[in-house]
């Protein structure tokens, strides 16, 4: 009697770990999960902002994904995922947009049913962060750092870097980061094309992750301008917010129904009918392109260009796009679900596929774009690339995070036909 009672209640533990983004195992099959895969999901745990933490280990979210499953008549395997969803939520992993496509795609969810998931998620727990965020304060960096002083050992990315003048690596703290970029780059104040030459080519940052990278350039950024940075006074941590909680105006919205907005369009003739509509941004960091000093916006425009610059003007076969998306520096740094978004992109671009469109002001809906994982391909022979070595594609100067090289005067674009966009015609 005593063993049945205890087998039920490590059975009801095992259920219940499905319902806790903090515990839920990072596999479908919580057999799967490796002890090394445990110590990855803890490692990132750790290094996310309190707040957000107690969020993710809370009985209450754990007993809203509960109800939430039992109102829909989901089932556990179902309820996991959306547990992983949030979880991947705060560990910065997944923007909200693409909760409901992950449901649809992972948990085998209607988009309905997917849809009403992700509203009541947005009422119930995002937007119960964002409340709480309210309360944060923001000072000068400098302020920051002398009232609040524990924010000088927070950790902003997670390998030791190496200063100038020491011996041995350092922790990745702030007070750190900063003294790299005074050694690097000066102690004066710094413009925004020197921020980006430390960002992306300094000895410590050229191979951060791109989220590390975004928040060591807010601190950075910080400095140089006198500006304000959020911080918890409470934990003594600067709070690194996502686009969309910066401001109370700015909360999570649910989505309106994605069936009933949309129709669908090939890169042709969207370029066609409004060639601005491909200034939409397609991932999140800058990128750089060859020719100009600076990262430009990583626009959908700017990804062509720079896929067509490397890789020639002519069609591209999987093979091709699969060395660009692993090989290409801007492309190497990208999260998987930003590469997977990338390759959809140019595999439409590619083949003349359609992408869903916004039926009221024809903007791509990045976030209903049906992705597949890219495969990693062998290097491609430098012979059997076709790119022509004169190549050059017109930037708008709103993308230039800097000046511009002096450049030569361009040859001849090389005209795109058939299924292929003339990029000269989304100038």
């Amino acid at each position: 009697m005593i063993k049945d009672s205890f087998i039920k209640s490590l059975q009801e533990f095992q259920d219940a770990k499905n319902y806790n983004p903090w515990l839920v195992s990072t596999t479908k099959n919580p057999s799967d999960e490796t002890p090394e895969k445990v110590e990855e999901r803890q490692k990132k745990f750790l290094q996310i902002p309190e707040s957000a933490q107690n969020i993710l280990a809370s009985q209450d979210t754990a007993n809203i994904i509960k109800k939430i499953s039992q109102d829909l008549k989901l089932t556990l395997w179902q309820a996991a995922e959306i547990s992983r969803s949030v979880r991947a939520y705060y560990f910065r992993e997944m923007a909200p947009a693409e909760i409901i496509s992950s449901l649809t795609i992972n948990a085998d969810i209607d988009t309905k049913r997917a849809e009403e998931i992700y509203q009541r998620l947005a009422t119930e727990i995002f937007n119960a962060r964002l409340a709480s965020q309210r309360k944060l304060i923001y000072l000068p960096i400098d302020k920051a750092l002398t009232e609040y002083p524990k924010i000088k050992k927070q950790a902003i990315s997670s390998n030791p870097i190496k200063i100038r003048g020491f011996i041995d690596l350092v922790a990745p703290s702030v007070e750190n980061w900063l003294q790299d970029y005074k050694e690097t780059a000066g102690a004066q104040d710094h413009e925004a094309d020197e921020r980006a030459e430390y960002l992306f080519n300094s000895q410590n940052t050229k191979n951060l992750a791109q989220q590390d990278r975004q928040q060591l350039s807010k601190v950075i950024e910080a400095v140089d301008e006198n500006s304000t940075i959020g911080i918890d006074p409470d934990n003594q941590l600067i709070i690194f917010e996502r686009a969309e909680t910066e401001s109370e105006e700015k909360q999570i919205k649910p989505q309106p129904s994605i069936q009933a907005v949309f129709s669908q369009k090939t890169l042709r003739q969207i370029a066609k009918d409004n060639k601005d509509l491909l200034n939409q941004n397609l991932t999140s960091a800058p990128i750089k392109i060859a020719d100009f000093e600076q990262p430009v916006r990583p626009t959908i425009k700017n990804w062509l260009v720079d896929y067509v610059k490397i890789k020639g003007a002519g069609h591209h076969e999987s093979l091709e796009r699969g060395d660009y998306l692993f090989s290409n520096p801007n492309a190497k740094q990208l999260s998987e679900t930003e590469r997977n978004l990338v390759s959809a992109i140019l595999k439409a671009y590619d083949d003349d596929l359609p992408l869903p469109v916004n039926a009221q002001d024809q903007t791509i809906l990045l976030e209903n774009i049906i992705t597949e994982k890219t495969i990693a391909q062998a290097p491609i022979s430098a012979t059997s690339l076709n790119t022509p070595s004169g190549y050059r594609e017109p930037i708008a100067k709103e993308d230039l995070i800097g000046p511009l090289k002096n450049q030569t005067p361009p040859k001849n674009t090389p005209k795109l036909s058939g299924n292929i966009i003339d990029l000269k015609d989304i100038q």
